[in-house]
């Protein structure tokens, strides 16, 4: 809800003030499948998916691109609510084996603690 209502929001705010050719970014995560110790955030990072889809409608005719980074964990506060939330141990120990395994499936690597490419993804947009 947080993520979803809160994109809708900004867009609103900011597209009567924005240039034609800007951009809204928002960050997502795959949401396509249940992931242990990510929960409800699943349901959130797929509603903010649909929000994106109307943003970009609305901010279309305006010359103001709208787009999601879907990028790979990254160790952020959001995280951290996660370890530290209902689940606790649990929770820590999921993202401990996303961690392990994430950086061998990602086809050029990944690393967790290196929220840099993200960065460079959401400042190209």
């Amino acid at each position: 809800h947080i993520s979803a209502y809160s994109y809708a929001s900004l867009a609103k705010a900011l597209l009567p003030i924005m240039n034609p050719g800007g951009s809204i970014v928002g960050m997502d995560f795959d949401p396509s499948r249940a992931m242990p110790a990510y929960n409800w955030m699943t349901v959130a990072k797929s509603a903010l998916e649909s929000v994106n889809r109307f943003v970009a409608r609305e901010a279309g005719p305006h010359g103001v691109r709208s787009n999601l980074v879907a990028a790979g964990p990254i160790r952020t506060l959001a995280m951290a609510g996660i370890v530290g939330g209902v689940l606790g141990d649990q929770a820590a120990e999921q993202i401990r084996l996303l961690e392990e395994g994430w950086d061998q499936r990602a086809p050029i690597g990944w690393n967790m603690k290196d929220p840099t490419p993200v960065a460079k993804t959401v400042c190209a947009l």
